[in-house]
């Protein structure tokens, strides 16, 4: 039995160094070509409606960085986006950003409709009187009249507004025209005008400029507030696109990665198809054809996540350019920044104290607040209203209201009239109530701005420890992908050079399938950690203020505007053959 183990092992290491090398960094990593061959082969069995697949020729098998950006479907037409222009694109023609556009235009409109309360309004008035009363004395309509009968029409007309400092004017014009059966009625057909300026002006309650200004100054910051509300949803939806846009360069690498797991595995179970009636048994080849089986499903996961991943971001930015998944394939071009830096935390926390629109905004409440309480303790004050008017009236005959409007100012000459108005409410408890309201709510927004001031100084810190964090972890996750490698190269050269039987065989297998998937992992990891920490300097951005104005300056001049109807270049990466596979 010794001697035929001995066979066995001399055939065994004969077999190692007579077929060609597969796996590991010494031995030769899988082709660009091998590697496109995988995935649309994989794909044609995973998903029969989904075309094949072209890649690039050279492809390094050690960074999966040069393949993100390149095309998985060759009948697709390329969207190659970069992250400034994804979010330009998002800015000029995303929905929800145009639904959060429309806030200020709405609180314009109460603006206007406060100071409309000062503009002059137009109004006429017109009754018929028709009187036909018994006459309890002579005086009413003469000797033997016993029922006084009186026509009256009457007409007025004219302007009326209120001023700034809270009274009324009217200018008013009244024609009338009469006529009854009194024998006292002298002219008879009688044509009136009468010509009226009329002044109300609050002495104490209601009075002055301040306070009947304070509806349009509360619209007006009420309009400034929606301007502060709109920086504020659209640096968060920003925000969501360009986490969007990583989230699709993940999902990208990850199917690459998966790929490459896949071929591993694929790799070995060939292996082992090659050597089952030399030494490989039965469980050995179910157990790696059992990982290749759990390696294809995360593979049609991969691509799954890669239309979702796409659908989002067209949901986000819907811009005509991107199509639909069968038209377009959307392409991150943009590799992950690794350019490390300082951030200073007192210098990251001013900054978003001096630029973060929700202090501006508790700034203005406080303010309005500050109007609304003001109003209310004028509104404490009893009323005293000085009231003036004076006029000049004509008369003429026959129902001639001209020439009686003439006359008004030929032969009239000019009345008047001065007086008081007094109201005050006993205990005055709704005045009170409301003052004391105001006071509150002014008490709680000045709360509101100091938890405001706590919340933003938390979101900077806890930004700029998660770059800090992102920069270590980076480095570590590298450094563990490096660790994985040399780990799964370790168990390969003893996988082929060193066989054995049995349990210890059994274990070398399951050992290099272990490592084939913590380097998977590895992989998966340190890719996340680059996505981690580009979104922890755009989550840097938005937290500081910045998000919105850094993206502004990178925008095109003004009067420059991107074509939504075409595709963005992609200069940086040639065009790339497709390559068709038959199944």
């Amino acid at each position: 039995m010794s001697v035929v183990k001995s066979v066995v092992r001399l055939c065994w290491v004969a077999v190692c160094f007579s077929c060609p090398p597969i796996l590991g960094q010494d031995y030769g990593d899988p082709t660009s070509e091998e590697l496109y061959f995988g995935l649309a082969n994989t794909a044609a069995m995973l998903e029969a409606s989904d075309d094949e697949m072209a890649l690039p020729e050279d492809v390094d098998p050690g960074w999966w960085q040069p393949l993100i950006g390149r095309s998985l479907r060759h009948d697709s037409h390329d969207v190659c986006l970069k992250l400034d222009e994804v979010l330009y694109m998002a800015l000029a023609s995303s929905e929800q950003i145009k639904v959060f556009q429309k806030l200020p235009s709405i609180r314009r409109t109460a603006n206007v409709e406060a100071d409309s309360a000062f503009d002059w309004y137009g109004f006429l008035d017109t009754q018929w009187d028709r009187t036909s009363d018994p006459t309890g004395s002579t005086l009413t309509a003469g000797p033997g009249i016993s029922r006084f009968r009186d026509n009256n029409l009457s007409m007025n007309g004219g302007f009326r507004k209120r001023t700034t400092t809270g009274g009324q004017l009217e200018v008013a014009q009244r024609f009338g025209w009469q006529d009854n059966n009194s024998t006292f009625f002298v002219p008879g057909q009688q044509g009136t005008s009468r010509l009226t300026v009329g002044i109300s002006q609050p002495l104490l309650r209601g009075r002055g400029v301040e306070y009947n200004q304070s509806l349009v100054v509360l619209a007006n910051i009420d309009h400034q507030v929606a301007f502060d509300e709109l920086s504020r949803q659209v640096e968060g939806h920003l925000l969501e696109v360009a986490r969007a846009y990583w989230t699709l360069y993940l999902e990208r690498g990850v199917c690459f990665q998966k790929l490459r797991s896949y071929q591993r595995a694929k790799e070995v179970v060939d292996r082992l198809t090659l050597r089952k009636s030399i030494d490989v048994s039965g469980a050995q080849l179910k157990a790696a054809k059992a990982a290749l089986a759990d390696r294809i499903s995360d593979l049609q996961r991969s691509f799954t996540a890669i239309k979702n991943g796409e659908s989002r971001l067209r949901s986000l930015v819907n811009n005509p350019a991107f199509g639909k998944y069968s038209e377009c394939e959307l392409l991150p071009v943009d590799a992950p920044a690794f350019d490390l830096f300082d951030v200073d935390l007192h210098t990251e926390v001013a900054e978003g104290i001096h630029n973060r629109p929700e202090i501006t905004q508790a700034v203005r409440q406080i303010r309005a607040a500050a109007i609304r309480c003001g109003m209310s303790r004028n509104e404490l004050l009893p009323v005293l209203n000085l009231v003036t008017e004076a006029y000049v009236a004509g008369l003429a005959d026959d129902f001639d209201s001209g020439q009686s409007w003439t006359r008004q100012f030929s032969q009239g000459e000019p009345g008047y009239s001065i007086g008081l108005n007094f109201e005050i409410p006993l205990g005055n408890r709704a005045a009170k109530a409301r003052y004391d309201r105001r006071a509150i709510e002014l008490s709680q927004v000045q709360h509101k701005y100091q938890v405001t001031l706590e919340i933003v100084r938390l979101e900077v810190q806890v930004a700029v420890r998660e770059i800090e964090t992102s920069q270590r972890e980076l480095f570590t996750k590298q450094q563990v992908v490096q660790a994985r490698e040399e780990q799964l190269d370790y168990q390969l050269k003893r996988w082929e050079r060193l066989p054995n039987e049995g349990v210890t065989s059994s274990l070398m297998l399951e050992n290099i399938l272990n490592a084939q998937d913590q380097l998977a992992n590895a992989e998966f990891e340190y890719l996340k950690a680059q996505i981690t920490y580009n979104l922890a300097l755009i989550n840097l951005r938005r937290t500081t203020g910045t998000l919105v104005q850094q993206q502004v300056i990178n925008l095109p001049a003004t009067g420059q505007s991107v074509d939504s109807t075409q595709a963005i270049p992609a200069s940086e990466i040639p065009p790339i053959a497709p390559i068709h596979v038959d199944e």
